[in-house]
């Protein structure tokens, strides 16, 4: 998969053949003057291949939060009946 430095970046251990979870990095706002696509906003959203449906999890701000709310994910997931939390190695 050739990714640009501006796609979605899928993000590892949450995907499957019928579904996808995303990470977007590069997130323009208007409301942040200047910053262009350098926000610090982060969106994490769900991709379903069938039927089409995206739902988004979670937004936040990079500056408030390092990384998204993986028990958030999980439980989103989980709720949807879609997968556990992913294995870690180590």
């Amino acid at each position: 998969m050739n990714l640009k430095k501006d796609d979605p970046v899928p993000m590892q251990g949450y995907c499957s053949e019928m579904r996808m979870v995303y990470k977007v990095k590069k997130f323009a706002c208007k409301s942040l003057k200047n910053k262009g696509a350098r926000t610090g906003l982060r969106v994490i959203y769900v991709y379903d291949k069938s039927p089409e449906k995206i739902t988004f999890v979670e937004i936040y701000y990079k500056q408030d939060k390092d990384m998204e709310d993986r028990d958030r994910l999980v439980g989103f997931l989980e709720s949807k009946d879609i997968c556990s939390e992913p294995e870690t190695n180590g």
